[in-house]
C-alpha cells in the first residue's frame, strides 16, 4: 500500500474537532476555513498544524494530534 501525504489544508476546507467552552464539550464542533494565518507542513507531525480565521472571523489554532478531530477536504470526497 503506497504511503499517501495529504495535501495541505486551503480556504473552504473544514475542521471537525471536539470544542470545549468552560465545562461544556461540543463533540462534533465543524468550522470552514477562512483566512489561513500560518500552516506546518503535514510531513513535520504526520498530523495537521494549522492557524485559521473561520466564516465567521473567529480565531482557531488546531494542533490535529493533541486536538483530536479531522479535515474534511474541499475539493475531495475523503476525511483526514
Amino acid at each position: 500500500m503506497e504511503n499517501l501525504i495529504p495535501r495541505q489544508l486551503e480556504i473552504g476546507d473544514k475542521i471537525q474537532c471536539p470544542f470545549t467552552v468552560g465545562n461544556i464539550i461540543i463533540p462534533d464542533h465543524t468550522v470552514e476555513i477562512a483566512e489561513i494565518i500560518t500552516q506546518e507542513p503535514w510531513e513535520w507531525r504526520n498530523a495537521y498544524y494549522i492557524e485559521f480565521k473561520d466564516t465567521k472571523g473567529n480565531y482557531h489554532s488546531w494542533k490535529q494530534n493533541q486536538d483530536g478531530g479531522k479535515a474534511i477536504l474541499r475539493k475531495e470526497n475523503n476525511n483526514v
